[in-house]
């Protein structure tokens, strides 16, 4: 799979506030350079940008910003597959199974109806760091109530959401989010730290037929 890595190696030790807004982003005088805010973006655009952009880039970026995209083609194996499985699926969903008079079939559709009346109801997930680790203690509180709950020791959390739109996640020295609440009772997320860094963002595109066939070159040339 080929993937897209980037940091920055030499942060920049001027300062943001002083830079000359150009909307998002800042000029900074000293370099005459135009500074990208990726602070706001999501990872995909994130990526797009990288994937587009030309020469080198001065950016200013979160900690967990700083780590390798996946770069995945459009016409690639798994599109496909996933692609035959919705179609599978379609086809499937359209075929008419006659009901049959079971006591056991009434109670697990009646169960089901229960389910999908409570769907939108509790949400629940898990909360990790950037690297994976689960986090316990974070604050999970419906936006613009105080009703809340925390994570447990393996950083899951359940909470009844009622018709909420979003929750706020709160970690000391990490960046408090703001997750939508859509069409789902799952929201897993991920806390990065509030750390930001500032400086010429090193853009490295490989893959591992890219790194065999450098090892190869760089031996072949030895022997």
């Amino acid at each position: 799979m080929k993937k897209l890595e980037l940091r920055i190696d030499r942060p920049c030790s001027e300062k943001w506030e002083s830079f000359e807004k150009r909307g998002v982003n800042g000029f900074c005088s000293s370099c005459q350079k135009e500074v990208i805010d990726f602070t706001k973006m999501s990872d995909r655009q994130v990526k797009d940008y990288f994937l587009k952009s030309k020469g080198d880039v001065c950016g200013r970026m979160r900690k967990n910003q700083q780590k390798d995209y996946s770069l995945i083609s459009k016409n690639s194996y798994s599109n496909y597959s996933a692609r035959l499985l919705a179609i599978g699926s379609l086809l499937l969903s359209s075929v008419t199974v006659p009901a049959q008079k079971n006591d056991n079939i009434e109670i697990v559709e009646s169960e089901k109806v229960n389910l999908k009346s409570n769907f939108f109801g509790i949400v629940k997930g898990v909360v990790t760091d950037d690297t994976g680790e689960a986090l316990p203690g974070v604050n999970v509180v419906i936006k613009d109530t105080t009703t809340g709950t925390t994570t447990d020791l393996d950083g899951n959390y359940r909470i009844k959401v009622g018709n909420a739109r979003a929750l706020i996640f709160s970690y000391v020295g990490l960046e408090t989010q703001e997750v939508r609440i859509g069409e789902g009772s799952s929201i897993d997320v991920t806390m990065g730290s509030t750390t930001v860094l500032m400086g010429e963002v090193v853009c490295s595109r490989y893959s591992p037929k890219g790194i065999w066939l450098s090892i190869k070159y760089f031996f072949g040339r030895i022997f």
